[in-house]
């Protein structure tokens, strides 16, 4: 029993891609502050309900959750953001978050939350083996859904 405990936790702690404990996801209501016509447009869509469209079985599996939450295998651990919200693609917002408190300009601009590659980042949950929807993902398509902040460009 207790070397199953163990392979687990290993292989665990081999797919989570940052220490668990140093978890600084401050959630979209964080964000909500700041970018309310950002945060509109991401509750309208299918990633603010993405966690419910889990089966109760499917909630507990991390390759459901790695793209069904935002804060994937650390889920199990017990942080809970369900859903797909702002930081699954933004990354961790404590630090612009406490930029904002601390009206300091300068931090806020270093640590703006700005995607280098956004079809690549959708395709990790959107693409190949992972999407289980009989329809074919289309970049161009459901990024029009969803674009938003000041500088969104259309692909």
């Amino acid at each position: 029993m207790f070397r199953m405990f163990l392979i687990f936790y290993s292989i665990l702690f081999c797919l989570v891609p940052y220490d668990i404990s140093q978890s600084k996801y401050s959630g979209s209501s964080a964000c909500f502050h700041c970018h309310k016509e950002e945060y509109a447009i991401w509750k309208i869509s299918k990633h603010a309900q993405s966690f419910e469209s889990l089966g109760p079985h499917d909630k507990k599996k991390y390759y459901c959750l790695s793209c069904h939450t935002t804060d994937g295998a650390e889920h199990l651990a017990g942080f809970k953001i369900e859903n797909v919200e702002c930081e699954a693609c933004h990354g961790m917002g404590e630090n612009h978050v406490r930029a904002h408190t601390l009206k300091d300009k300068g931090l806020i601009e270093e640590s703006r939350m700005k995607i280098t590659n956004a079809k690549e980042l959708c395709m990790r949950c959107h693409g190949g083996d992972r999407s289980l929807s009989l329809e074919l993902f289309n970049y161009m398509t459901k990024w029009s859904k969803i674009a938003h902040g000041k500088n969104t460009k259309k692909p």
